[in-house]
């Protein structure tokens, strides 16, 4: 398959994510050409032009306007050469959050009070996945809540987005149309979408799919893609959770 208009630093997390073991062939402005080789989302080698390994792969990290091709990874090239990590290429860093300074405060608490890292473990989890919710058109902020809308774990691009003012009427709302709908012979509610001329606000509940009694509220601009982001927390919230 192939994929045009996508930047390559947002793209290579899926890679990972989704384990592909594929040749990804990538062209910069019909100019520049090179290769990425990855087993079971392991970043294995690269090459582009005169350049190989690493120094491929940090070379093309810097491209853009780039149009991505996927095929079959070639027999001769499943050996691994590049040791540095691929998130550490694509500039996430996934998994190493910031401890907090005397001048800030934690992203997080477990339990009411500050985890042993200043995180909990939800919101680290949630920090490591964050980035490939941010690459959906009009995204704007998350978070994860517990059955009776208590919030477990946020994630924002504007500081004055407030989920503590409106999480729980949402959590509620939630919890009606599932209780409403499952009575009217349609099943549980999997989730719902609200749109306001301001807004998109998304609501799915995990417990359908078996990784437990969670709701995740996503915040989105009003022209936002919502169907791409309910495919996107559907592949993501198995992971996000297996943290807690």
């Amino acid at each position: 398959m192939s994929r045009k208009g996508i930047t390559l630093r947002n793209f290579l997390p899926l890679i990972e994510i989704s384990k592909k073991t594929c040749r990804l062939d990538i062209t910069s402005g019909g100019q520049k050409q090179g290769f990425l080789y990855f087993d079971q989302g392991v970043l294995l080698n690269a090459h582009c032009e005169n350049l190989t390994g690493e120094p491929a792969a940090w070379e093309m990290i810097k491209w853009d306007r780039v149009s991505l091709n996927l095929s079959d990874l070639p027999k001769e090239k499943s050996r691994k050469i590049i040791k540095t990590e691929l998130m550490e290429i694509a500039g996430a860093l996934w998994g190493k959050p910031v401890k907090p300074t005397s001048r800030s405060r934690p992203a997080g608490t477990q339990n009411g009070r500050p985890s042993g890292s200043g995180i909990s473990k939800l919101q680290a989890s949630l920090n490591r996945y964050v980035n490939i919710l941010r690459t959906v058109k009009g995204y704007t902020g998350v978070c994860i809540l517990s059955p009776d809308g208590k919030i477990l774990a946020t994630h924002k691009l504007n500081e004055s987005i407030d989920f503590n003012a409106f999480a729980s009427a949402f959590n509620q709302m939630l919890s009606d149309a599932r209780q409403t709908t499952f009575q009217k012979g349609f099943e549980k509610c999997r989730g719902l979408t609200l749109h306001t001329e301001k807004s998109l606000i998304l609501m799915m509940a995990a417990d359908v799919m078996k990784e437990g009694n969670f709701r995740f509220l996503v915040l989105m601009e009003s022209n936002g893609n919502s169907y791409f982001m309910q495919v996107q927390l559907a592949k993501l919230i198995p992971g996000i959770l297996a943290a807690r």
